[in-house]
């Protein structure tokens, strides 16, 4: 849908609108393979939560025993980050634990991507990007940190190889790192093994669009290349391919999280009111 006014407008006169009650919801995955939808508490004992994607009904939960983060679900497993400094990584299938990722450059652990078999993390605690290279399901090493001026770096966004985005939660911004200049010389697969190694070029795509207000959680990019900013206490913000912004959404104002599924079904972390909510604008791509 090119129109950002006429889904925006179906989004909000949708009677096809779902709830479901869940504590201080953060951050959301889909799991395409099962049809769940994924996400963790903000609690002293965080719970991991797994629920029906068309009707939200609670499907079963797991929990943690520590506070939790962010979610990445990667490989049909959940990486989860944790308030313990560690990652801690579940089959999506079974939910059981099949690695712990601990590490002494792990400082305050939010959002992960993964780019080839490298893991990268943002870590709020003191700006910087962490990179583990993958050997296996259970084995991961500690690569290297690269500094980002991002304050409080938060929500994190692949975009391909050579290209992402990422979040400042404190100074609501969005940054984009990117290798794509390396990629002019020759084909992507000669320097796929030199994501970890090659520098990132950071650029500030959006700069703070309120200074009174803290909490740029995450971005989503749909499918018309579009930038959806979640922003907490303030709604949505949404940006065309040039990060200018084109709409503000304030369907509820404190989204922590938002994601969209097939034909512009969009889920909402709403930690305020402590519920997910789903909506159909009844809409085909």
């Amino acid at each position: 849908m090119s129109n950002v006014t006429v889904l925006l407008q179906n989004l909000q006169g949708a009677t096809s609108v779902k709830t479901s009650n869940i504590t201080q919801p953060r951050c959301l995955i889909y799991d395409r393979v099962q049809n769940y939808i994924v996400t963790i508490e903000q609690k002293t004992n965080s719970t991991l939560k797994r629920f029906n994607a068309t009707t939200l009904a609670l499907i079963d939960q797991l929990s943690l025993g520590v506070s939790g983060n962010n979610l990445l679900f990667y490989d049909n497993s959940y990486f989860l980050s944790l308030a313990n400094n560690s990652i801690m990584v579940y089959n999506s299938s079974t939910q059981s634990l099949i690695a712990n990722i601990y590490h002494s450059s792990i400082t305050s652990p939010r959002d992960m991507i993964f780019i080839q078999n490298f893991l990268i993390i943002a870590n709020t605690g003191n700006a910087q990007l962490l990179f583990f290279q993958r050997y296996s399901s259970t084995n991961y090493t500690y690569l290297k940190q690269i500094s980002t001026t991002a304050v409080n770096p938060h929500g994190l966004h692949y975009i391909s190889d050579s290209l992402f985005y990422l979040t400042s939660w404190y100074n609501n911004e969005i940054y984009s790192f990117s290798q794509e200049q390396y990629f002019q010389f020759g084909p992507k697969s000669q320097w796929t093994s030199m994501t970890a190694i090659l520098p990132w070029t950071q650029t500030l795509l959006v700069p703070n669009p309120n200074s009174t207000l803290h909490g740029g959680d995450h971005v989503t990019i749909d499918d018309c290349q579009r930038g959806w900013f979640s922003f907490q206490n303030f709604g949505l913000k949404v940006y065309n391919s040039s990060w200018t912004n084109i709409a503000d959404w304030r369907y509820v104002t404190n989204i922590f999280d938002m994601i969209f599924l097939d034909n512009y079904v969009m889920i909402m972390s709403d930690d305020n009111q402590n519920r997910l909510i789903r909506i159909d604008p009844a809409m085909a791509c």
